[in-house]
């Protein structure tokens, strides 16, 4: 999962509205390889492989929630942009996989991430 955070450049130059001023990602620690699916169904690592790419992918604990995965990555993106988080003009998240049907996960990363005022989520 990656986050961007969107700022009001520190030196505003021409035409340029807004910067990319830090990212940041998180990935679950549980990892399972094309080996281990392997052992549980009719496949291989190479079919696998071959067809997309992938040799191993995270997958979320038990108790960890999308927002909670996208507030980690918000948090460590402002940590690389040293910003404070009521800087932050507009919060961006996207998912196949939110934690309800209604667009709650941005108010939720929002929140988990340190910034308590209003600001734009899409």
């Amino acid at each position: 999962m990656l986050a961007l955070s969107l700022a009001k450049p520190k030196r505003p130059s021409a035409g340029r509205m807004a910067e990319v001023v830090g990212w940041g990602m998180y990935a679950p620690s549980r990892v399972v390889t094309n080996d281990e699916l392997a052992r549980q169904m009719d496949t291989s690592d190479e079919w696998i492989r071959t067809r997309t790419g992938i040799s191993r992918r995270h997958i979320a604990g038990k108790n960890e929630t999308t927002a909670q995965m996208a507030a980690a990555a918000a948090r460590a993106a402002l940590q690389t942009a040293d910003e404070d988080p009521h800087r932050i003009e507009l919060i961006i998240v996207a998912t196949t996989t939110p934690d309800y049907l209604l667009a709650l996960l941005p108010a939720r990363c929002k929140t988990r991430s340190g910034r308590s005022t209003p600001a734009p989520m899409i």
